[in-house]
């Protein structure tokens, strides 16, 4: 059975190769860029930027590195590991294991819940941390996934 190290070693390697895969498929666009697309999106939210570039990928590239992250397996327990963690991870394990800063995180203070804005080439899409599921932005399936008026941070 291999070492908890060398476990470790493989998976850094297998991140740093799926980062050159996805270098081709790049688009940076500015804050300026995105803080205009976010405005009229939602222009009632309140949006904090930590960047002031962002890298975007496709859609279907998206899609598969959700799928291959883990977060959405991790238990959730009630105030010690809730919606916010689950966010807060997802767009921490994306920017550690592929350079990617266009993952946010919505915090809905309406609906009492947090999830994750996802920003690429296609457009603005919404997601779920917890489960995976991933929606353009705007179809707001209900009120705790309400992004106009809320924050986000990204």
């Amino acid at each position: 059975m291999p070492s908890a190290l060398f476990r470790e070693l493989r998976g850094s390697f297998k991140h740093a190769y799926y980062r050159q895969k996805i270098a081709p498929d790049l688009k940076v666009i500015t804050q300026a860029a995105l803080r205009k697309q976010l405005s009229v999106a939602f222009p009632n939210a309140t949006v904090l930027f930590e960047d002031a570039r962002y890298y975007l990928v496709s859609l279907k590239t998206m899609r598969e590195l959700i799928q291959r992250c883990w977060v959405k397996d991790e238990p959730y327990v009630s105030e010690l590991f809730d919606c916010e963690n689950f966010a807060s991870l997802f767009q921490s394990i994306i920017a550690l294991n592929y350079h990617l800063n266009n993952v946010g995180i919505v915090i809905n203070y309406t609906g009492q819940h947090a999830f994750n804005l996802v920003v690429v080439k296609e457009g603005l899409w919404a997601l779920e941390p917890q489960s995976g599921q991933l929606w353009p932005a705007k179809a707001q399936p209900s009120e705790r996934y309400k992004i106009d008026g809320e924050i986000i941070l990204i």
